[in-house]
C-alpha cells in the first residue's frame, strides 16, 4: 500500500531484485508491451487509493509514536528524578507518578522504571522515524544503527527484568496481589 508502483524499466528491475545492467535494462524495455504511463486505468486508481490509505495509517502510527515518545520521556524523567531524590534525600515523592506503594527499595524501583521507559522509547522512535521517512523523504536508518538499537533494546529489556525480579523478591507477596486474590487467600487460610 505504501510503495509506489514500478513504472520505469529501472524501477521494474529494482522491484524484481535483478541486477541493473545494460542488458537487463534493454531486455526490460523490449519485453514491456504496455506503455509506461498507465494513468486512467482502474488498477492505477486502486493503487493510488491504497497508497493514500497506507500513508494515512503510517501517519496515524507515527503521530501516536510521537505522543508516546513525549509521555515516555516524562515518565523517564520522573524515574530519574525519583532515583536522585531517593539517593539524596530519601524521598519517594517522584515515584507517586507510578503509584509506587511497595515496601521494596525505591532506588531499585526507579532503575526498573527508567529501564522500562527506555525500552519503550526505542520502538516509538523507530516508528516515528519511519513515518517521517515516508512523509518528509527523510533519510532512513542505517543497518548499523538498526542492529545497535536492537542490541540496546534487548539489553534494556533484560536489565528491566532483572531489576524487577530483584525488586519483587524484596516485596511481600501479598503486596503484589490484587485485593480479590488477597481476600480469597485469606479465606483459604482460615
Amino acid at each position: 500500500m505504501i510503495v509506489p508502483p514500478a513504472v520505469t524499466p529501472l524501477q521494474k528491475l529494482e522491484a524484481s531484485g535483478q541486477p541493473i545492467t545494460m542488458n537487463n535494462l534493454g531486455q526490460t524495455v523490449i519485453n514491456n508491451n504496455a506503455p509506461f504511463n498507465t494513468s486512467g486505468s482502474g488498477s492505477d486508481f486502486i493503487g493510488k487509493v491504497l497508497a493514500i490509505f497506507g500513508k494515512l495509517v503510517i501517519g496515524f502510527f507515527g503521530l501516536m509514536a510521537g505522543i508516546g515518545i513525549i509521555v515516555t520521556l516524562w515518565f523517564f524523567i520522573c524515574a530519574v528524578a525519583g532515583i536522585i531524590s531517593s539517593l539524596m534525600w530519601g524521598s519517594t515523592y517522584w515515584f507517586d507518578v507510578f503509584d509506587f506503594g511497595g515496601s521494596g527499595s525505591p532506588i531499585v524501583f526507579g532503575i526498573f522504571m527508567a529501564l522500562t521507559m527506555l525500552a519503550c522509547i526505542i520502538p516509538a522512535i523507530a516508528i516515528f522515524w519511519g513515518a517521517c521517512t515516508i512523509f518528509f523523504k527523510a533519510k532512513g536508518a542505517s543497518r548499523s544503527l538498526i542492529i545497535t538499537s536492537i542490541i540496546i533494546e534487548v539489553l534494556l529489556i533484560i536489565g528491566a527484568l532483572v531489576t524487577f525480579t530483584y525488586y519483587a523478591s524484596t516485596l511481600h507477596t501479598c503486596a503484589l496481589l490484587s485485593p480479590v486474590i488477597v481476600s480469597f487467600s485469606t479465606l483459604q487460610l482460615c
